[in-house]
């Protein structure tokens, strides 16, 4: 009985246990509180679907409201991956423009250069033959001119000597008959063999001097040999740097057109990734674009690398440049 009470179980009340009814009243009774019974039962059977879903349209809401909420944060993450993107891709191409015209106006200089080196080149051969006509004119002048007053000295000294023993053979002729006019004369005549001495050693001075102005134009011919030697040498140094600098040119340009291709390559790959951001868009997505995101910013990365090292190799070629300019001038 206590157990009875605590599960609190309605027991139909069927009358006085004394009262004197009839069996078909009993049976009535016996239905009717076995109707009450089964109304009660599915009142609670009721209440318990109605509670279940009123808890399951609940969760339906919470669900449906954070899903919501998850589906704006995966929108907002797409437009913002997007955005970082586009950023990425105006790197890219300011990047590609900057490396473009970097090369080109390297090729620009080094083509500048060939000009000046080529017009150099004609200069120096044009002064080059300019100044060996003149050495030659001035030569053959020398060697005519200083002939020519040889050949008077020669001429002179010939007839001094002719006179000189001339006199000798009078002056001996008259020996005995000496007088001191004869005398005067013959002191006279010393006189002119002194100066007749004099001349030759003048013409002995000038002959060595002829001798030593004709080694130094052999000299001056030396020295012209070897100067166009060095421009030769020259020459072929400044052809061979320039032959350099436009290898290292075309090997910058196949590097500028690998970078191209590959950042075109990029471009490509990260617009056929973002369509299928836009199309699918679930919650691992987001992971999956902050991998490009983050790939696509290495790459960025690599590329500055790569600038910073095209920029080493142009200071590297104009400092070569100079270089030949200081020996040019």
């Amino acid at each position: 009985m206590p157990q009875r009470d605590e599960e609190k179980v309605q027991v139909p009340y069927f009358g006085s246990a004394n009262q004197d009814n009839t069996a078909n009243n009993i049976v009535e009774k016996q239905q009717l509180a076995k109707k009450q019974y089964e109304s009660q039962g599915s009142h609670w059977i009721h209440t318990l679907l109605i509670l279940l879903l009123i808890g399951s349209v609940g969760a339906m809401a919470y669900w449906g409201y954070d899903f919501k909420q998850d589906q704006q944060q995966r929108e907002l993450l797409a437009e913002a991956t997007e955005s970082r993107i586009a950023e990425l891709e105006q790197l890219l191409a300011d990047s590609t423009a900057e490396a473009e015209k970097s090369g080109q106006t390297l090729k620009q200089r080094l083509d500048e250069q060939k000009k000046l080196v080529i017009g150099q080149k004609e200069l120096m051969e044009t002064q080059y033959r300019e100044y060996e006509t003149k050495f030659s004119e001035l030569i053959k002048s020398a060697d005519a001119k200083q002939a020519e007053q040889l050949a008077a000295f020669n001429f002179e000294i010939e007839m001094l000597e002719q006179k000189v023993k001339n006199a000798q053979e009078d002056a001996q002729e008259e020996m005995g008959f000496m007088t001191s006019q004869q005398k005067t004369a013959l002191s006279g005549l010393e006189d002119r063999l002194a100066e007749m001495d004099a001349l030759r050693t003048n013409v002995t001075n000038l002959e060595i001097t002829q001798t030593k102005q004709h080694s130094v134009q052999q000299g001056l011919v030396e020295d012209i040999k070897v100067l166009n030697k060095d421009l030769l040498a020259s020459t072929e140094k400044l052809n061979s740097t320039v032959l350099d600098l436009t290898k290292e040119t075309g090997v910058v340009d196949t590097h500028l057109d690998d970078y191209k291709v590959a950042v075109r390559k990029a471009l490509r790959s990260l617009s056929s990734k973002i369509a299928v951001v836009a199309k699918k868009v679930r919650p691992k997505v987001g992971s999956s674009l902050n991998k490009r995101v983050s790939q696509t910013e290495s790459a960025i990365k690599a590329i500055d690398g790569s600038r910073a090292l095209v920029n080493k190799e142009i200071q590297r070629l104009k400092s070569k440049v100079n270089k030949i300019q200081l020996q040019l001038q």
